[in-house]
């Protein structure tokens, strides 16, 4: 490993804030800065954002430790910020940050997509180009990081089981993944309730929105709507334009299997 490489290891930092509404405010309430080896920040940022979100603790029924369900998964919080350290631009004197806001978590890290790549390319398995090969490897082997390029997929597919709105890849600026939490409105007496519909499909991803339109008025299998998407027919796949539309209540099932191979889907315009 070179000079340069070092310099990037003693000078890299990841930024962890807090904030109690949906927008930047001041001053900030939680605020930490993580230095250390590439595996320390992770960690510690990893941690920050776990230790300050919702969880709900389960009994001692199969073991001596009571299962704790936190409000994201973890898988995804911690593919966001891997790659936030793997990716960014060393030469910027930017660094990773990780912001927790009241409806979603954002990942920034300095740098833009290779040549060639696309946000929309990131929600497909795709090739994998490290930005930074010699940081990538090592977060490689020790199971931080894919190079299989299913590292966004798999940040999606981890949110979509978990039944959050599907994840953004932002590039402006700086490169952005968003993790929505789980969308709540809140009533003049206080009670809690989940967003309206309308909310939920304008966080649709264009793709998810031609599926309710393909199914607005005629029920469709998981084949008809993968086909006319042109996708493969897998399980990720099925996943997004499926199973993720019927946990958010905007596409429903016309048949109660889950294992019927011609179950179809119908586009729900309840009101939520």
């Amino acid at each position: 490993m070179g000079n340069n490489s070092q310099q990037f290891f003693r000078t890299s930092e990841v930024r962890c804030a807090q904030f109690y509404g949906t927008k930047v405010e001041k001053p900030i309430r939680n605020y930490q800065v993580f230095t250390g080896s590439l595996f320390e920040m992770i960690d510690k940022a990893v941690g920050f954002v776990m230790s300050r979100i919702d969880a709900r603790v389960g009994t001692r029924n199969q073991s001596v430790d009571a299962p704790v369900q936190y409000e994201l998964p973890e898988s995804a919080v911690a593919e966001a910020i891997a790659n936030a350290v793997a990716h960014r631009d060393y030469s910027s004197n930017g660094s990773v940050q990780v912001m927790l806001f009241r409806d979603r978590l954002e990942v920034w890290n300095p740098g833009r997509l290779p040549d060639g790549f696309t946000v929309h390319k990131l929600r497909e398995v795709h090739s994998s180009e490290p930005t930074n090969p010699v940081i990538a490897h090592p977060l490689f082997l020790a199971g931080y990081i894919e190079h299989l390029g299913t590292g966004t997929t798999d940040i999606i597919a981890a949110c979509e089981q978990y039944g959050l709105c599907s994840p953004e890849f932002i590039q402006a600026e700086d490169f952005r993944t968003i993790i929505y939490r789980r969308a709540k409105v809140t009533d003049l007496d206080g009670k809690s309730n989940q967003a309206p519909q309308e909310n939920k499909r304008a966080r649709l991803t264009t793709k998810q929105r031609k599926v309710l339109e393909f199914c607005d008025e005629t029920p469709r299998t998981a084949q008809e709507i993968l086909d006319m998407l042109g996708l493969k027919n897998q399980f990720k796949t099925r996943q997004q334009y499926t199973t993720r539309l019927v946990s958010l209540g905007v596409l429903r099932p016309t048949t109660t299997s889950p294992n019927n191979p011609n179950r179809k889907y119908i586009t729900s315009h309840d009101e939520q």
